[in-house]
């Protein structure tokens, strides 16, 4: 299943809600979690579309490692999923 990556900071804020089926954000980490709970074996998550944020490399340095990857995680998350 392929749907947006609300862990991108463009995503999770603004596009997001621009559809309106879109009902509540399931970041990548839960979605997982449900699917190997239920029975999934192999669960493999990528993030695809890259970021449309550009920073400068100043700016990419000046984040704390924990928030960079809100800045740079693809649009959106692809989980391919195995019984």
């Amino acid at each position: 299943m392929e749907y947006p990556n609300v862990q991108n900071i463009l995503v999770g804020t603004h596009d997001f809600y621009l559809d309106p089926t879109h009902k509540r954000p399931l970041p990548a980490a839960l979605l997982s979690f449900v699917l190997e709970e239920i029975g999934f074996k192999t669960v493999d998550v990528q993030f695809l579309h890259g970021a449309d944020l550009q920073l400068s490399k100043n700016q990419i340095e000046s984040l704390p490692p924990s928030l960079l990857h809100f800045f740079t995680q693809g649009r959106d998350c692809q989980i391919v999923a195995q019984k």
